[in-house]
């Protein structure tokens, strides 16, 4: 539950340093967002922390006042967890399952 509390903390400060501490260098990002805020990205996939940075910028100026409200996390093989938050679900891989701090890949999952 370390990782959620932390996460959490960092989105809900919108530090982008902070969120982005939470990735490594080569993550993977996929969101259906990403294709409408990414000019030039038609798949929705988002590679290493710059793009991600960029992406992030874009989203957090659209939405000054966004709050995560967690819901639910579950578990899932070792290296995978999944945050469900009032709007959208995130599914995580990180880099170490046996101390889950650094993502290497995430997924987005929106409600429509």
């Amino acid at each position: 539950m370390d990782f959620t509390q932390a996460w959490l903390t960092a989105w809900n400060s919108h530090d982008l340093d902070l969120i982005l501490s939470h990735y490594s260098q080569d993550i993977q990002f996929t969101s259906p967002l990403a294709i409408k805020l990414l000019k030039d990205n038609p798949t929705g996939i988002v590679n290493g922390k710059d793009e991600l940075r960029d992406y992030w910028s874009k989203g957090l100026a659209l939405n000054p006042n966004l709050k995560f409200e967690l819901i639910n996390v579950c578990v899932g093989v070792p290296g995978t967890l999944s945050i469900q938050y009032k709007v959208v679900i995130e599914v995580f891989w990180f880099e170490d399952h046996q101390h889950p701090d650094i993502v290497t890949r995430s997924m987005a999952f929106y409600s429509e």
